[in-house]
């Protein structure tokens, strides 16, 4: 192996994770971007994961946490997940824990988009639930936005 490289390798994966989390996918995608032979990508990027410097748990749990507040249904951010590869398990528990409620956040959603107006008209209603759909909010969530 390289040494030059592997230092290399270790030197941008560190920069990258000071600024945030990523997922293993999204670094090695990175790094092959940037040149890397992928053998010694992936042998650097385990050592990284067995001291949890990396960990697609933290990296799931905080795209959940983010697209919570910015107002992202569980919906899109499953489907975000899903783009980096992220296991179903790493997320599923921390999503739908008592520390998200996402009816109320749907509500919310509505609310700061069209107001506090009760809506009678059909047409009006059905282009508010696609907005809410597109955010990422599943039909319950989505109903009860509106009562």
């Amino acid at each position: 192996m390289d040494q030059e490289q592997i230092k290399e390798i270790n030197n941008v994966i560190t920069r990258f994770l000071a600024r945030r989390e990523y997922s293993a996918f999204e670094l090695k995608q990175k790094l092959a971007q940037r040149g890397f032979d992928a053998k010694n990508v992936d042998k650097q990027l385990d050592l990284f994961i067995q001291k949890k410097l990396q960990s697609d748990r933290r990296y799931a749990q905080s795209v959940v946490r983010i697209g919570y507040m910015n107002g992202k249904g569980p919906r899109y951010i499953e489907q975000k997940l899903k783009q980096q590869q992220i296991d179903e398990s790493l997320y599923q528990s921390y999503m739908f824990s008592e520390e998200f409620d996402w009816f109320a956040k749907a509500s919310e959603v509505r609310l700061k988009k069209y107001g506090d107006i009760q809506v009678i008209d059909f047409k009006v209603k059905q282009k508010q639930m696609r907005f809410l759909q597109s955010r990422g909010f599943d039909l319950e969530q989505i109903k009860e936005a509106f009562t």
